[in-house]
């Protein structure tokens, strides 16, 4: 039995000096990345705007940015700023990402 286990320490040797790199450290390779490439098909894009109301722990500077997606969301109505912003949003995307 102790020599089998010096035959198994030997070859678990062996294999971890193949996997070393150039500095001496072993190779890390990432078990997360797929092995086949695969499409997006679709994108889902979500919004949560609270237009007019500022974060309560967030103190702004005058002047600050106003322009949500280079529109000003105080010069119309709420819903009507989300609904824009939305749109603009998805065109920047389309534009982005040609086959979306």
């Amino acid at each position: 039995i102790a020599s089998e286990l010096d035959n198994i320490t030997a070859v678990a040797t062996a294999i971890e000096e193949e996997l070393k790199n150039e500095e001496g450290y072993p190779t890390i390779y990432p078990t997360w990345r797929l092995k086949e490439r695969m499409k997006t098909v679709g994108v889902c894009l979500v919004l949560a705007l609270n237009i007019g109301t500022d974060p309560p722990d967030i103190h702004k500077p005058n002047p600050c940015a106003t322009l949500q997606c280079w529109l000003d969301p105080k010069s119309i109505s709420r819903a009507k700023a989300r609904e824009r912003i939305g749109e603009r949003l998805e065109q920047q995307y389309a534009r982005w990402q040609q086959r979306a």
